[in-house]
């Protein structure tokens, strides 16, 4: 993939495009492949940076990635979940922002979750704090420390009522991967339902509570 794309026009269109899934929801689906239960199989991935990024930080968390003889399509293997260190998810992530994504799935399975300190993007100054501020809602005792943030559930998750200040995607996606309320390990995850307010769905977001659907 190149960084730049040159048009030039002056002529008419002609020939077939294949369209590949959203890439708004791509990065959100791989992430959520850590809550099944089961090898997970998504279609009509695009060949997109954040793909690549996110493939090695499941490999990180112990989620196996593989390709398919299918152009597009990936398989996902969450049997063995496990933590990461944090200086290998901010080596392999780099200015990402993909990590804050890793937390809600970390705490239902491992109970705890650690990721780089994550600021701004390219596109401007963009803080996680609305990610932080639902998951403390949820339960989530998040501590800063030196070489980045340790996100603990000690007592759990549980079900909450919250207003989000700011119409965040993000953070409406957040919400999603903690709504998990017919999941079969208790120990791990809330006692009870979600209800946002104030919340930014985006068309693609319904597709988080069902990952094994593909794209």
């Amino acid at each position: 993939m190149t960084s730049t794309l040159i048009v030039r026009g002056g002529k008419p269109l002609v020939g077939d495009v294949e369209v590949r899934g959203a890439k708004n929801l791509v990065s959100k689906a791989m992430v959520a492949t850590i809550l099944a239960e089961e090898p997970c199989r998504l279609r009509g991935i695009p060949e997109i940076s954040d793909v690549q990024a996110v493939s090695g930080l499941l490999e990180l968390h112990g989620v196996r990635t593989d390709s398919t003889d299918r152009d597009g399509e990936l398989t996902f293997d969450p049997t063995n979940v496990e933590q990461a260190h944090v200086a290998d998810i901010d080596a392999h992530a780099g200015s990402s922002r993909v990590p804050v994504l890793l937390c809600g799935p970390l705490l239902h399975r491992l109970g705890e979750a650690l990721i780089p300190d994550l600021g701004g993007c390219r596109i401007g100054e963009r803080p996680i704090n609305y990610h932080l501020d639902v998951l403390r809602e949820f339960g989530a005792h998040v501590e800063k420390r030196p070489e980045g943030l340790r996100l603990t559930a000690p007592e759990g998750l549980h079900g909450t009522k919250l207003a989000l200040p700011y119409p965040s995607v993000g953070a409406t996606e957040q919400v999603h991967r903690l709504h998990r309320p017919g999941d079969r390990r208790p120990s791990r995850v809330h006692d009870g339902l979600a209800a946002a307010a104030g919340g930014r769905p985006d068309p693609d977001g319904r597709h988080l509570d069902r990952p094994r659907d593909g794209l």
